[in-house]
């Protein structure tokens, strides 16, 4: 092997400070094609022997969104695979159907389909991590725009080097121009995406090109570094906050119904503002599951219903939460949905079928298992064996003694366990689809596939499943239609 660059070098010292690997561990390597893609790459193979990385595989993503840019850029990926001798998986998704489906922007669309596309590759593939290329600029990007959309202290720390799910970020601490100069240094070439270059496709553009050169002309030369240092500064912080809230959560939580989390306002109220904050977010992220959308102002309109005592009392919170003060207590909970009425509907056949009362379509088709064995990456679309399905289909609502076998987990399930244990509220849960066959459940919509439809290598055809519904809210959390 080659000596390593300095900036390799730097990487390694970057990998081993945040324990981002171990020893035969595997690694999936996110690939666009852009230079911090392409470095991200070449780092992580020139570093094999010493982070002792048993397996690497290149995953690039195809929103479909730049027409024959998007072709180019994962033929350039297949082509860096080729060179470098390393497996490549391709994903693709209907970005513009998902972002339809769940009322979002074009670029959370296409980030979590694309972030579905990452964990579907993951586990399919058996690797253990996700290498991302983020760098310290995207860092400070990311910085400025949470504090912009008026994060709490907890969200200045902006992106970590690690996160719980198996996600790395090897590059975090270079800026830009070193990632170029390595690039130039290893005579590598790379992809540029033209909507990078235009402001007003993204607020991300808008502080990339206008207001982070702005602030280094006007304010600081390298406010980039000054940012990345502010974020390490509040992560450490969030490490000591981790930890403070972890302990006092057992003194202030109360015993909740089932599908909701509960809090003593007394003993909440024996503890100042900055602690009280803490433990909504926590009271939050135990019920959604995360903090997507969660601002600040949010955080605060709970503080006053602790303030003002008025029992009886709710506010409104991301997700389709509601925060209400009952007596001494603070209930976080699904808002209350209109009454469900079950619903039973028959499906003979593929094609694309409209449920008016549930404000959601279903769309089967018959496709070939294509060689990749890609999958959408919503979890609104699954792809299923054509030879497990026993015809007709039904969509219908959950029923007491359902049972199925989950993906993944190796056995039967009762449903109502498997909601219980997703922490979806008793209220919505006779609003979720579920996809039958004759003789078993096949999908719980948006939630969990059947291992006995499963798609495997040796499926030659498959039915392509996808919900639309104009009623889902992002991220998960849902507002399933009404029967």
């Amino acid at each position: 092997m080659p000596p390593l660059t300095a900036f390799e070098a730097r990487v390694l010292d970057h990998i081993r400070r945040h324990d981002l690997l171990h020893p035969e561990e595997g690694v999936l390597a996110a690939v666009s094609g852009g230079p911090d893609s392409v470095a991200l790459l070449s780092a992580l193979l020139a570093l094999r022997d010493e982070t002792g990385t048993e397996r690497l595989i290149i995953f690039h993503f195809d929103h479909g969104l730049r027409g024959a840019e998007s072709s180019e850029d994962k033929a350039f990926v297949m082509n860096l695979g080729s060179t470098f001798q390393v497996p490549v998986v391709v994903k693709t998704a209907d970005v513009g159907a998902y972002r339809k489906a769940r009322g979002v922007s074009m670029e959370m669309a296409a980030r979590d389909c694309r972030l579905a596309a990452l964990d579907e590759a993951k586990r399919s593939c058996g690797l253990d991590k996700v290498a991302l290329g983020h760098n310290a600029n995207d860092q400070a990007e990311e910085v400025l725009l949470r504090l912009f959309r008026g994060t709490g202290p907890a969200g200045l720390s902006g992106m970590r080097p690690a996160t719980a799910g198996g996600c790395i970020r090897p590059l975090l601490f270079a800026p830009r121009r070193d990632i170029l100069a390595y690039l130039k240094e290893k005579g590598l070439t790379y992809r540029e995406d033209s909507t990078n270059q235009i402001p007003g496709h993204c607020l991300r553009n808008r502080i990339r090109l206008e207001i982070l050169p702005r602030l280094e002309a006007v304010f600081h030369p390298r406010i980039t570094e000054t940012l990345c240092r502010h974020a390490e500064l509040a992560t450490a912080e969030e490490s000591f906050w981790s930890e403070e809230v972890s302990r006092l959560w057992e003194e202030v939580k109360c015993k909740g119904s089932t599908g909701e989390t509960a809090l003593s306002v007394a003993r909440l109220r024996c503890h100042g503002p900055a602690v009280r904050r803490r433990l909504i977010r926590h009271a939050v992220g135990l019920q959604r599951g995360h903090l997507g959308g969660l601002y600040a102002h949010h955080v605060e309109s709970v503080m006053k219903l602790i303030e003002r005592q008025h029992s009886g009392r709710s506010v409104d919170l991301p997700g389709g939460l509601k925060a209400r003060l009952e007596g001494d207590r603070l209930e976080f909970a699904a808002a209350e949905p209109q009454q469900a009425v079950p619903f039973d509907f028959k499906i003979p056949e593929t094609g694309s079928f409209e449920f008016p009362s549930l404000q959601a379509r279903l769309v089967l088709k018959a496709e070939p298992n294509p060689p990749s064995g890609t999958a959408h990456g919503s979890p609104l679309e699954v792809c299923m064996d054509a030879d497990r399905i026993r015809w007709p289909l039904t969509v219908r609502s959950w029923r007491p003694g359902d049972r199925f076998r989950p993906l993944g987990l190796g056995g039967s399930k009762k449903l109502q366990d498997f909601f219980v244990d997703a922490r979806i509220p008793r209220s919505l849960r006779p609003r979720i689809p579920i996809l039958c066959d004759a003789e078993k459940i096949c999908w719980i919509v948006g939630r969990r596939l059947d291992e006995r439809v499963a798609v495997s290598r040796g499926t030659s055809k498959v039915i392509r499943a996808a919900w639309i519904s104009r009623d889902w809210n992002s991220r998960g959390s849902e507002r399933l239609p009404s029967g």
